[in-house]
């Protein structure tokens, strides 16, 4: 079989969780976005080389300049990490971020950027009393400022995605969907803030401390 041939049938094995994640992202961006090039690699060295500054070794898929790079479902399950049931999640996840950036122009506030991808692919649902125990063993007030996360946490999930998904997923629970997509919308600083405030009744840092306040 060539190669071509080889990555038209690693490609079929996620046909039904890209269908499923464009329909999720969709209906939460209100606008279908497919015009991105859908990469399956058959190694870790081949995924490294094309997804290279945007992913590390145990990330399973990434999505850069447009192209979204996966692993095969044979190199995912073998790594471990990741569990067959759990694959079309990670697929959603990525593609919100595309639909997010075609949409934005930016990352920012990346807390909510990986904080709605989160609550798309239902990725790092935590229990209260895990959230709890993330909040005594790391100093997450900080956790939304970008500059403090880049100092404190460099390397792996822990707290900072499980945090964001969670804050992310009660202002929808609190304020609705179409109000937190509204907020994600704005693509500077001063519009961000003046939105974030007239929406939800409170500035970031004060509805944030609200929230940990809640789970502590």
């Amino acid at each position: 079989m060539k190669r071509n041939e080889i990555g038209k049938v690693k490609l079929r094995e996620f046909d039904k969780s890209l269908s499923r994640a464009h329909k999720i992202n969709s209906k939460i961006f209100g606008s279908k976005f497919d015009k991105f090039e859908f990469v399956v690699c058959n190694s870790l060295q081949e995924f490294m080389k094309k997804s290279k500054s945007v992913s590390e070794k145990f990330t399973a898929i990434a999505y850069k300049d447009e192209k979204i790079f996966i692993k095969s479902r044979d190199i995912i399950l073998k790594e471990g990490r990741f569990k067959k049931k759990e694959i079309p999640g990670l697929i959603t996840h990525e593609i919100n971020h595309m639909y997010w950036y075609h949409f934005k122009k930016t990352w920012s506030p990346y807390w909510l950027c990986e904080g709605l991808a989160s609550y798309a692919g239902h990725n790092f649902r935590s229990t209260k009393v895990r959230l709890k125990e993330l909040a005594r063993i790391y100093n997450i007030s900080g956790i939304l400022d970008f500059r403090y996360i880049s100092k404190h946490f460099r390397n792996g999930h822990e707290p900072r995605y499980h945090i964001w998904a969670d804050f992310t997923r009660y202002l929808i629970r609190i304020y609705g969907l179409r109000k937190v997509v509204k907020v994600c919308m704005q693509n500077t600083k001063t519009g961000y803030s003046r939105t974030f405030e007239g929406t939800f009744g409170m500035t970031e840092k004060e509805l944030y401390k609200r929230y940990l306040d809640g789970i502590r």
